[in-house]
């Protein structure tokens, strides 16, 4: 958990880097409901605005925690921010978003000593980041969105699903927990 929540103060540090300054001011021109905090920055933003600079923050500086069983990777660069932005948006609490970051610390890293296995990457010129980012952010904002703990007022985790699907072709797990 204290390589999964290590996460939070990369984001602070990388909060006012130039390409991350680039990244908030695009968003705020895109503008959005005033919902959830971009790190470091003043006012609120729409969910989907605050998960991308977040997101950005997470991996402005290469200095997230990798993950240790794996040795690879920015695991946290994924959940951590998917999760507090979610959880803010819901209103979820921290023990909430802790187990939510803590699920998609550990998707991510498992996932990243099957892709990330013998660092071969340059040769199969496949790099697993992206690829495990998506899932392990997914699988954090839909636990806290999951009908679970009765949040799926509005399809979000069918949403947050389909996209997974988008990103990663991962239609027999949707089968499996009854999405089309």
């Amino acid at each position: 958990m204290r390589n999964s929540a290590a996460g939070i103060p990369d984001q602070i540090a990388c909060s006012q880097l130039p390409e991350v300054l680039a990244i908030v001011k695009l968003l705020r021109r895109m503008g959005g409901t005033a919902e959830c905090t971009m790190i470091g920055q003043e006012g609120l933003t729409s969910v989907v605005n605050a998960a991308m600079a977040n997101g950005g923050m997470a991996h402005g500086d290469e200095a997230d925690p990798v993950h240790l069983k794996s040795v690879g990777g920015h695991v946290a660069a994924g959940p951590v921010p998917a999760a507090l932005t979610v959880g803010q948006w819901i209103g979820a609490s921290g023990a909430d978003v802790l187990r939510a970051v803590a699920l998609g610390y550990e998707v991510g890293g498992r996932l990243m000593t099957i892709f990330y296995r013998e660092r071969d990457y340059t040769a199969r010129r496949f790099y697993p980041t992206a690829v495990v980012g998506t899932l392990s952010s997914t699988v954090a904002a839909a636990l806290l969105v999951s009908p679970r703990f009765g949040r799926d007022r509005t399809g979000e985790v069918g949403r947050l699903l389909r996209a997974l699907d988008d990103a990663a072709s991962i239609r027999p797990l949707m089968t499996a927990l009854g999405r089309p």
